[in-house]
């Protein structure tokens, strides 16, 4: 009968870290049940679980833009997913322009992330190196997919969300450098 217990306390960063998960998750997942019911009645779920996986990888790994308030993270989402789910549908991009474009966020990507929030504890120099190598994989692999598949709505949908997930970097930086010069 042994008894395995590691009882020591968490440090400040480790106690900031656990706090900052559960308020992630719990804001994170009730939205996703409200845009699940949303898309449901909209008849778009499926595209819906599509936008809403590569954004879960391409957030998790390059950050964002963040609100102050979770209204308007909600809002801010919502029209995210489903503006990536409806240029999916009814915009049709030349393979060129699909091709640099895709290119061109992979170099964002890199120098851009991770934008991570003020409330999460900062990023380690290991953490930065992943997430910019995750970030260019993941961009690499929707530029595999796009060309295997270039006809695809649910790799659209991916290749949108690429290009929005950039832009919303951009705006994200952008407001970091306004703050910062404040």
């Amino acid at each position: 009968m042994f008894k395995l217990s590691s009882k020591r306390e968490l440090n400040e960063r480790e106690k900031k870290l656990n706090e900052y998960y559960w308020k992630c998750f719990l804001s994170e997942f009730s939205k996703i049940c409200i845009f699940l019911i949303i898309f449901i009645f909209l008849d778009l779920t499926t595209e819906y679980i599509f936008s809403l996986l590569y954004l879960m990888l391409l957030r998790n790994n390059g950050g964002g833009l963040h609100c102050k308030h979770y209204i308007s993270c909600l809002l801010v989402s919502f029209t995210f997913i489903y503006v990536s789910i409806f240029l999916a549908i009814y915009i049709t991009v030349p393979k060129p322009l699909t091709y640099i474009s895709i290119v061109l966020c992979m170099l964002f990507g890199y120098y851009l992330v991770p934008i991570t929030s003020n409330n999460r504890p900062a990023a380690t120099p290991l953490q930065i190196k992943r997430c910019k190598q995750n970030t260019v994989s993941i961009i690499i692999l929707f530029f595999i997919l796009i060309c295997l598949c270039p006809h695809s709505t649910y790799i659209y949908i991916g290749y949108w969300t690429i290009i929005l997930h950039i832009l919303q970097l951009l705006i994200a930086q952008a407001k970091r450098e306004v703050s910062n010069n404040v």
